[in-house]
């Protein structure tokens, strides 16, 4: 895995009608897939998001989601302690923010 940084991810991912984990955007040409593990610890929270390279098949990990309110999720990248930003999910749309 190369290096991520959330600035390359900020946008708005509309819900794929093929599921309802899957969210695409034509603006960054990124697609996400929701997952959420089975077994949680305070680093590695319930839920994460993978994506897929804009020249690739695969899916690969992007960022965990530590739950800050209701729909309201801190992120971040391989850039620590800078690279963080905000994900806000609904039914229909998760949208990325960097800080």
């Amino acid at each position: 895995m190369g290096q991520i940084y959330i600035k390359d991810f900020v946008g708005v991912y509309h819900r794929n009608g093929n599921s309802p984990n899957h969210f695409v955007s034509t603006d960054t040409g990124y697609e996400l897939i929701l997952k959420t593990r089975l077994s949680s610890t305070n680093s590695m929270p319930p839920n994460y998001l993978l994506f897929k390279p804009k020249d690739s098949q695969k899916f690969e990990y992007f960022t965990s989601l530590w739950r800050k309110k209701d729909g309201i999720y801190k992120i971040s990248d391989t850039q620590k302690p800078t690279g963080y930003g905000f994900c806000t999910i609904d039914l229909f749309t998760i949208e990325i923010i960097a800080l």
